[in-house]
């Protein structure tokens, strides 16, 4: 049974918000996540930057690799804030190895949490909707196919080793096996994907906050946001 504890939770609390939108317009919906995510800025202490501060930064550290990208200091717990699609990104480590080329497909290993904003506006146990960072799901590193088109990600899941897939993707209403929700593919375009060769270089390490029309289709169909708190390794 414990093997599929987190799915379970993660069904009873997809369900539970079901049952509360059967009463609610899309309008509604929509307002009592955007209410969501403005709780969670306030909560975490959230300072938000622009794109273009960010783009700026990221430019710098390809010269100059002591430049933050993202300030994760208390005083500041910065995001930045990609307005064409309302997801905040937080890189906490930009990672070793290299970008994932244009025309180049890899496999990249994901260790993650979700954090449903609609349980809780917070980064705690209460918001923890599914994670593979536990003994029981420990054996399911997510593996998923990236490709760089030309600037564009898209990604699938490795459906024989994805806890992702086997918990949103197992049926027809939550969608096409193996699909990864875009919000995730967001990274790539700023983050390293590569393996630690020494004690001193580390994997890509981000938290990506996901509305609803880019996260799972379980979280679009329920309009709830997510907070993904997730480390991105190169597969061999």
């Amino acid at each position: 049974m414990k093997k599929f504890l987190f799915a379970i939770m993660a069904f009873a609390a997809l369900f539970s918000l079901a049952a509360c939108n059967d009463t609610e317009t899309y309008k509604e919906q929509r307002d009592r996540e955007l209410d969501s995510i403005s709780s969670f800025l306030r909560h975490e202490n959230v300072k938000v930057i622009s794109e273009e501060e960010f783009k700026s930064r990221w430019e710098k550290k390809q010269k100059d690799n002591s430049v933050v990208l993202t300030d994760t200091s208390k005083n500041n717990n910065e995001y930045v804030l990609f307005n064409s699609n309302g997801i905040y990104m937080q890189v906490l480590d930009m990672g070793c190895g290299d970008y994932i080329q244009k025309g180049e497909t890899t496999d990249v290993l994901v260790r993650f949490y979700e954090y449903n904003l609609g349980l809780k506006a917070a980064i705690c146990n209460e918001s923890l909707q599914l994670t593979n960072n536990t003994v029981v799901y420990s054996y399911m590193l997510d593996k998923m196919s990236v490709t760089n088109n030309s600037g564009t990600f898209t990604g699938s899941f490795d459906t024989s080793n994805s806890l992702m897939a086997a918990t949103y993707n197992s049926s027809t209403y939550y969608g096409t096996s193996g699909t990864v929700p875009s919000g995730w593919l967001i990274p790539f375009s700023w983050v390293k994907i590569g393996r630690p060769k020494s004690d001193s270089e580390h994997v890509a390490h981000v938290r990506i906050l996901v509305p609803h029309s880019y996260g799972t289709t379980a979280a679009s169909g329920s309009v709830y946001a997510c907070l993904y708190d997730m480390t991105l390794q190169r597969g061999r």
